[in-house]
This record gives C-alpha cells, sequence and structure tokens, in this order.
C-alpha cells in the first residue's frame, strides 16, 4: 500500500518487518520483491538502495514459485509482523505454500492471539507475555548504565506493562525533566513517584520529550516527518520559510543520516514520526505537503528519486487541485517499471470517483481508465471488468466516443487473455460505431477484432482486418508507441500460418524496424525471434540460432521474462535437432527456470517435457 501523501511510509507492519533483512545484507546487489506492499517496499527500497537491481514479482502463481523456490534446498522462514491484519488474499497463499508437502516454507508471525486468521487456526500457537520488572531493569542497565532503584523499578514497570521501548524512553523523558537524578546506586526519583503519575504510553512519552526542543528544530523535524521516513535534509530545509532548526541532524535520539547517501537521514523510531505528525494540526499538514510537493518540482530536485510518486503523494495529502494530474504522471512512472499494481492504485486515484463535469475531464478520465485497464489486465485480468464497466454504464458514449470506445478495447483485451472470445467479440462490435471518432482508436479495434478472428481460427479474416487496420492509421505516426511493431507483428503470424512466408518476413521485418524507431527491446525481441523461426523454416539453423541470441539480448535488455524463457527454449530445441544435446539441456533447463520466474505454466510445461524426453533417450549404463 502507498500512502496518499507519505510516499517512502511502511504503514502496514510486514512491510516494517521486511526491512530487518537489509541488517543482515546491508548491501544487496539484486532483490526480489514478491507480492509485497503494492509498490510500498519496492519504492523505499529504490530510495535507500539506489545502486540495487530490484525486480518485482506481483502474479499470485508467481509469488508461490518464487517462495517455492528460494526455499530449496535448505529451507525458507517467513516473518510476518500482525499476522491478524493481513489480507485474505495473502493469507490463502500463505496457507497453500505452508500446506504443500516438502515445500520447506516456515512462518512465524505475531499478532492478537483472540484474531488469529481462520486460514492459519491449525498453526500453533505460543502466547508471550511483556518482560517482567526485573527483565525490564537490566535491559535499562545494559541501555543506560545505570540501574533503577526498587521504587522506581516497580512504577516503570507498573506503567510500561512489559514494553521495553516505552521503559527506555520513559527513563529517558524523566532525566530530561529533571525528575530522575543518576547516583552511584542507581537512578533516583526527586520526590513520591507512581504509576499513575507517568504518560501513559510511548507517544505520550516522546510528545513530551519532543516538547523539550527548541521550536525550530521541532517544526524542521515536523516537516521531514511529513516527507517521510528517510529525507533529503536539503529538500526539507528549502521547503521551509527559515533555515533554522536543522541542528537537529546532530541529534541522534531522532534521527540519523543514512550509509553512503549523502545528505540523506531517517528517523530512529517510527513512533517519533507519527507523533510528529499527529501533534500537526489538519490545516499544517495540508500547507506541509503542499510546499513539498512544490519544493520537490523545483529543477534543483530533478533528480530526486521516484519524484513524480512523492509529488502525487504529497499533492493528495494537501488535497490540492493537481492531485489527480500528478497522480496519473506516478501510475505512468509505475506502469514504466512494471509494476502493475502500484500504478493501478494511482490511476484509480487520479480517476475519482465520479466522472467530471465537462467533456473534456471526462475524456482525461476515460484515458486514464484505460491506462489502468492496460496495467491491470498483466496481474489480474479477471478484476478489469469491475474496473471499467461502471465507467462505461455512467459515461455517454456520445460524450467522448473515442476515448470510451478505447476503454471499451481494453477491456475486451483483458477477456481474450481470459479465453472469453465470445465476449470479447461482442464487445469489440460494440465500439467500432464510437470509434469511428478517432482513426487510431478505430485501427486498435480493428486489431482486436483480428485477434478473435484468430482465436477462432479465421486467419483470412484476421489479415483482412488487420489491412483495414492499417489503411485507417494511414501514414499517421501513432500516440500508441507499439502499435505498428506489434501489428505488423501479428499479421507476419498471421501470413506465416497460411503459408505465405515470403510476406510474412516482410512483416517481421517492418515490426523489427518499427520497433526500433521507437526504442522498444522487447518489440524488436519478438520480431527477431520470429525471423529465427522463418530461418528455421528455410533450413538455416545457424542463422536462426544467431537471430535467437541478438533476440535474447534485447528481451532482457526489456526485462520480458516471459520472452527470455520462449528463446532458450527455441535455442534448446534448435540445439537438440543439430546433435549439441548438452548445450541444448542447459538452455532448456534456464527455458524452464525463466518460465517459472514469469508464471507462464505452459513454457514451464514444454520445457520440462523436452527434457524428459531427453533424459528417456539418454543411453543408461
Amino acid at each position: 500500500m502507498v500512502w496518499p501523501g507519505d510516499p517512502l511510509r511502511l504503514e502496514l507492519p510486514y512491510t516494517r518487518m521486511a526491512m530487518v533483512a537489509l541488517a543482515f545484507v546491508p548491501r544487496p546487489e539484486n532483490i526480489l520483491a514478491v507480492g509485497l506492499g503494492g509498490g510500498a517496499i519496492p519504492m523505499f527500497l529504490r530510495s535507500v538502495l539506489p545502486d540495487t537491481h530490484i525486480d518485482v514479482v506481483e502474479v499470485d502463481g508467481a509469488v508461490v514459485e518464487a517462495l517455492r523456490r528460494v526455499a530449496k534446498p535448505s529451507g525458507l522462514l517467513l516473518l510476518v509482523d500482525d499476522v491478524h491484519r493481513v489480507d485474505g488474499a495473502s493469507l490463502e497463499m500463505l496457507a497453500g505454500v505452508l500446506a504443500t508437502k516438502d515445500a520447506g516454507v516456515a512462518l512465524v508471525g505475531t499478532g492478537d492471539v483472540d484474531a488469529v486468521p481462520t486460514a492459519l487456526a491449525s498453526l500453533p500457537v505460543t502466547v508471550l507475555e511483556g518482560l517482567s520488572s526485573a527483565e525490564l531493569n537490566a535491559l535499562l542497565t545494559a541501555s543506560l548504565g545505570t540501574s533503577l532503584s526498587p521504587s522506581l523499578e516497580r512504577a516503570v514497570g507498573d506503567r510500561v506493562r512489559g514494553n521495553p521501548a516505552h521503559a527506555l524512553a520513559l527513563v529517558r523523558l524523566l532525566v530530561a525533566v529533571g525528575v530522575l537524578q543518576r547516583t552511584e546506586e542507581g537512578f533516583q526519583a526527586n520526590g513520591p513517584l507512581s504509576a499513575a503519575s507517568l504518560p501513559q504510553d510511548l507517544g505520550q512519552v516522546l510528545g513530551a520529550r519532543l516538547e523539550l526542543l527548541p521550536s525550530a528544530s521541532l517544526r524542521f523535524l515536523q516537516r521531514a516527518a511529513v516527507e517521510g521516513s528517510l529525507f533529503s535534509a536539503e529538500l526539507v530545509r528549502a521547503s521551509l520559510l527559515g533555515t533554522e532548526g536543522a541542528e537537529v541532524l546532530d541529534d541522534a535520539e531522532w534521527v540519523v543520516s543514512v550509509p553512503r547517501q549523502p545528505g540523506i537521514f531517517r528517523f530512529t523510531r517510527e513512533e517519533a514520526r507519527q507523533v510528529l505528525r499527529e501533534r500537526l494540526s489538519p490545516m499544517q499538514l495540508r500547507s506541509a505537503h503542499e510546499e513539498l510537493a512544490e519544493t520537490l518540482e523545483r529543477e534543483a530536485f530533478a533528480s530526486e528519486p521516484a519524484r513524480e510518486v512523492r509529488v502525487a503523494d504529497h499533492l493528495l495529502g494537501a488535497d490540492a487541485p493537481g492531485a489527480q494530474a500528478a497522480c496519473e504522471r506516478a501510475g505512468d512512472w509505475f506502469a514504466a517499471r512494471g509494476e502493475w499494481r502500484a500504478a493501478v492504485e494511482f490511476y484509480r486515484w487520479a480517476l475519482g470517483r465520479e466522472p467530471g463535469a465537462t467533456a473534456a475531464v471526462v475524456r482525461w478520465q476515460l484515458g486514464v481508465l484505460a491506462s489502468a485497464a492496460r496495467c491491470l489486465t498483466q496481474v489480474e485480468p479477471a478484476a478489469v471488468d469491475g474496473l471499467v464497466t461502471p465507467w462505461l454504464d455512467r459515461v455517454s458514449v456520445m460524450q467522448t466516443p473515442g476515448t470510451w470506445a478505447e476503454a471499451a478495447r481494453r477491456l475486451a483485451v483483458a477477456e481474450l487473455k481470459l479465453g472469453r472470445v465470445a465476449d470479447a467479440e461482442v464487445r469489440l462490435s460494440m465500439a467500432q460505431g464510437p470509434a469511428n471518432s478517432d482513426p487510431e482508436v478505430e485501427a486498435l479495434v480493428l486489431g482486436e477484432l483480428a485477434r478473435v478472428r484468430e482465436a477462432k481460427g479465421e486467419t483470412t479474416a484476421a489479415v483482412e482486418l488487420l489491412a483495414r487496420a492499417f489503411q485507417r492509421m494511414g501514414n499517421r505516426a501513432a500516440r500508441a508507441p507499439d502499435f505498428y511493431w506489434e501489428h505488423y507483428l501479428l499479421l507476419g503470424r498471421l501470413q506465416q500460418r497460411l503459408g505465405q512466408l515470403d510476406r510474412a518476413r516482410v512483416a517481421f521485418t517492418r515490426a523489427v524496424e518499427q520497433a526500433r524507431s521507437v526504442a522498444s527491446a522487447v518489440g524488436q525481441a519478438r520480431a527477431l525471434s520470429q525471423l529465427a523461426g522463418l530461418r528455421v523454416l528455410a533450413g538455416e539453423p545457424a542463422q536462426a540460432l544467431a537471430e535467437l541470441e541478438r533476440a535474447l539480448v534485447l528481451a532482457d535488455q526489456g526485462g520480458d521474462a516471459q520472452e527470455v524463457a520462449r528463446i532458450h527454449f527455441n535455442a534448446g530445441r534448435l540445439l537438440v535437432a543439430g546433435g549439441r544435446v548438452p548445450e541444448a539441456r542447459e538452455r532448456l533447463e534456464q527455458a524452464r527456470e525463466r518460465a517459472r520466474v514469469a508464471g507462464w505454466r505452459e513454457g514451464e510445461a514444454l520445457a520440462a517435457q523436452v527434457l524428459g524426453t531427453m533424459e528417456g533417450r539418454a543411453p543408461r549404463r
């Protein structure tokens, strides 16, 4: 969950718990984030580890497979804080992984003993009590170098109820305000001290401690707290009218510098940051968000990590007029990185709840809706109907026919992905009329109808529809950068199926050229793979392998895991045919592994099948 107005906030406890791993591996080269945080965890990690390569896997099946793979051969222990707050889908996934025989996955979860989720009810439960007074005293002695007197030990123990963080903060507060004095016998109170006279909880203790700071330092910390758990001192300073207060950066009780990131600091205690935010009035909080957003948008801060997302979060927190447009930019930022769920979340915020008052606003909203549907199709196509249909029902098709048709087309794409060919055909047919108002949208609708015909085995009709799509575009430059290479790729595949190999070669070559012209490594990789297939049909296996190697480099560059798996599989089959068995086995094993990571079950099964056939043919000794 990405928190509005606080871009680097790890709001849910399990997201904070995940950061414990950095204590063991402070400078990881690679991180695989599997279905965690909806964007919060990857974004936080990018801010503290700018040089680390981070991959995000969000499809449930891929998450399960990733967990099982990491668990081999030595096992995997999952630590989940506040397990009673985990969402239902994640609980089902966890329960399924834990129930799998020989999975090697174990779970340690903390939470409310009276609210253990039903899905995990079969697991053993251990009830942990708070620390005793004696244990707290030992902890305080080790931390502060001096023990508490017996009466003070009882008073503190009764108030904090075994919470060590509360106890430590409380004693530090009492020392700071002069209630406690350090003596040779230990800490002594200046007068009678009872549990009732002490702050009730950790938040109250921290609030009282903050009251002792100079006003400028408090103001600086409050602005930093609004910026996030981590913050740039220069950004915070620039967002304030004055420059005073930055001396608090030298006070390790509140903030510490982040190693190897000059000028970046983090709060030593998340509770303190929350107390600082809560002390701001609603008007002060909105003003802080707005001033931080305005500062981030200055040219001096253009290189700030995830700037688009942070600006959107701050504008949301300020409830500012530009929040919706900023959320669209944040969604585009996430979508460009393949973080589909986080992109959808920001697109939803951009959409708002109701259609706008003017045709121009509605047109923009439907464009955002189409972007959201495109991203959601990548990870949860079944959910696209619930996202798109309510908007299509509330917006008059006559008001903005072109964008209405494009949103309907995006829904049809999801239906095709789910195998609902008839539903997709009906929806596309309904969209054809409104699409007439925009040549590119009409061409896109015709292209999807061609895919419907392909799915129905009507190849010639599909080619005719594509010809109409290209004709409708004329010589126009497409707004969608992938339009031409995607449709040339589809055309070539259909022509190959019809036995028109020369025409297919021309189409695939044009797809390569169009993909190169828009800097699409993925498009080039896919088109080169198709050209390699034509080389095989022409009896040129060496040239086919060379084409596949070029395609592999581009697919890796573009981050297309499924295409990488497909290329390894095709290369493996070619090597088998050429009698190069050890090389073939290596490529097929890579294909199986990459397909598993990508969640491409069919590819994984195909690679496993060929490997099994090879093992069966291997001579036995």
